[in-house]
C-alpha cells in the first residue's frame, strides 16, 4: 500500500471522516487501557483472580498496541507495516521482506559503498 488512498479504501474510512476515526480509536484505546489495567490489578489476587486478568490484561495491551499503530497510520497519512512500526522494526527480518524495510535495506547498502 504505496498510496494513502489505498489504505482508506481497504480500512472502509471516508477521508473526512479520518478526524472522528481517529477520535473513536482513541476512545477504544482508552477503554482497553481501563480493562488491562484492571485486569493487572487482578494478577495480584487469587487464583481465579489470576486467571481472569491474564486474558484481561492481554487483551488490554493487544488492542491499544494495535489501535495505537493505526492511529499512527491515519495521524500521519503514510501507512507503515505493523511489523516494520513495532518496536521501530526490530522485527523486521521476520516473515517476508516489505518494501518500506527492502527501501531502508538499499540505502544502507548504499551508504556502505
Amino acid at each position: 500500500m504505496s498510496d494513502f488512498r489505498q489504505v482508506l479504501i481497504h480500512w472502509s474510512i471516508n477521508e473526512n471522516d479520518i478526524g472522528r476515526v481517529v477520535k473513536g480509536m482513541k476512545t477504544q484505546m482508552f477503554i482497553f487501557a481501563l480493562l488491562g489495567i484492571w485486569g493487572a490489578y487482578n494478577l495480584t489476587g487469587t487464583t481465579m483472580a489470576v486467571l481472569h486478568g491474564i486474558p484481561l490484561t492481554l487483551l488490554g495491551l493487544l488492542i491499544v498496541t494495535t489501535r495505537f499503530w493505526r492511529v499512527q497510520v491515519l495521524e500521519n497519512r503514510q501507512f507503515v507495516y505493523f511489523k516494520d512500526w513495532f518496536l521501530w522494526g526490530l522485527f523486521s527480518w521476520i516473515g517476508r521482506e516489505t518494501p518500506f524495510a527492502r527501501e531502508l535495506r538499499l540505502k544502507k547498502e548504499d551508504s556502505y559503498e
